[in-house]
């Protein structure tokens, strides 16, 4: 054992230790159901399923380079084995649980991390971890990364967050792209006519609102769910900006 592994698990013991002085977190037994990716496993726990996200680590996603690696490498250390985890009491934006998993007495992070499938994450939202903590886990980062392991073999590893921001980007460019084309103007066009149609035509809808579906439209300016049905006003008004822009889309595509 190394001198950055003896430290490094010397100080993930010190910070166990204080986070269970921690009022907001519980240490609970659970059953590990399958592992989603390299640091989200599905877990049981009183019969109920729920997702954990591991705090203080970002393994690369499924379709980055390293993603079904670093699944593969947490599918073999915990998938199907009773497991310990510490809940912090907080949930991410996806509404996962945000917490330690621990499998034999080896912490899931720090096992990644140190076999170079994930990244040191200090901070995840508005949980930071505790210093000794994130001392641990940098320094078996540092060390992973000294000796070529894992995805610190790749010339110039990408992290996750920012593979993340730039696929986000590609598709934010696409959608625009696609909805300023002829194509999707014609197909926005289309959808609009048609929720106008059964506004006025169609007898189960109440006066002056579209008929409610049974799965929500996409607001496609937003990406929400409409809260409420559009009248028939707003939608010749969308009727009317829809052409517009079928005319302009018409107009590039014939240069």
């Amino acid at each position: 054992m190394t001198l950055f592994r003896q430290f490094a698990l010397a100080s993930l013991i010190a910070a166990t230790g204080a986070l269970a002085s921690v009022k907001a977190s519980v240490v609970t037994m659970v059953d590990v159901v399958r592992v989603i990716d390299g640091d989200t496993v599905e877990i049981k726990i009183d019969g109920s399923l729920q997702k954990l996200r591991l705090q203080g680590i970002d393994a690369p996603e499924i379709d980055q380079e390293w993603g079904q690696e670093a699944r593969q490498q947490l599918k073999n250390l915990a998938e199907g084995q009773r497991a310990i985890v510490r809940d912090s009491g907080l949930k991410d934006r996806y509404g996962r649980t945000l917490g330690s998993l621990a499998v034999d007495g080896t912490d899931a992070g720090l096992f990644l991390i140190e076999k170079g499938f994930a990244w040191h994450f200090e901070t995840y939202g508005q949980m930071k971890l505790p210093e000794d903590w994130n001392t641990a886990y940098r320094l078996a980062q540092e060390e992973a990364n000294y000796e070529s392991l894992g995805l610190w073999s790749s010339t110039s590893p990408v992290p996750p967050w920012t593979w993340r921001k730039h696929k986000y980007e590609i598709q934010r460019n696409e959608w625009y792209s696609y909805s300023e084309s002829l194509e999707g103007a014609t197909a926005e066009l289309q959808e609009t006519f048609s929720k106008f149609g059964r506004v006025l035509f169609d007898e189960d809808s109440e006066p002056g609102t579209a008929k409610k579906k049974a799965s929500p439209d996409l607001d496609r300016d937003n990406f929400i769910e409409e809260k409420e049905p559009p009248t028939w006003w707003q939608l010749f008004v969308k009727l009317g900006e829809g052409i517009s822009r079928w005319i302009s889309a018409l107009l590039r595509a014939s240069l």
